[in-house]
């Protein structure tokens, strides 16, 4: 019988900056203060170096919609709770999601009994805030603030 052996790097967890958070969604820092404060969700994590302090993927992530959001003339009403919803669901779970065609977000707080990702409304705006579209565009941002230049 031959065992398959994945070898996998693994790295240490080194959040965002928070000034990186706010490039990265090209939001101000009254826009990132206001997430955080609302949400408990959007805590500011330490780095496995036990020294470094930011936001992980997802968290910056939401972040980054909810300036979209806001970008398309959503209230903060509208944004936040979108924001508090996506900072919490783990990178495999929007995923899985998303490859079962639900990729627009729907938090409990607009007024459902649960927090769900439904399919994309078939609209201008709805198509501008589909989150495929939005988390391809997201990850080039990511990769573009992290390369040394």
């Amino acid at each position: 019988m031959n065992a398959f052996v994945k070898n996998e790097l693994v790295l240490p967890f080194k959040p965002f900056t928070l000034s990186e958070v706010m490039r990265i969604a090209k939001c101000d820092s009254s826009v990132l203060d206001g997430f955080i404060e609302e949400h408990e969700s959007m805590k500011v994590k330490t780095g496995d170096d036990g020294w470094s302090t930011g936001l992980d993927y997802m968290q910056t992530f939401a972040v980054f919609v909810g300036q979209r959001y806001l970008d398309e003339g959503a209230e903060w009403d509208r944004a936040s709770p979108v924001v508090g919803y996506l900072s919490m669901l783990k990178l495999e779970t929007l995923q899985a999601e998303m490859r079962a065609g639900r990729a627009f977000p729907v938090p409990k707080a607009l007024g459902l009994d649960l927090n769900c990702i439904v399919k994309v409304p078939d609209t201008p705006l709805g198509r501008k805030l589909d989150l495929r579209k939005l988390i391809t565009e997201y990850d080039g941002r990511v990769h573009a603030s992290t390369i040394i230049k």
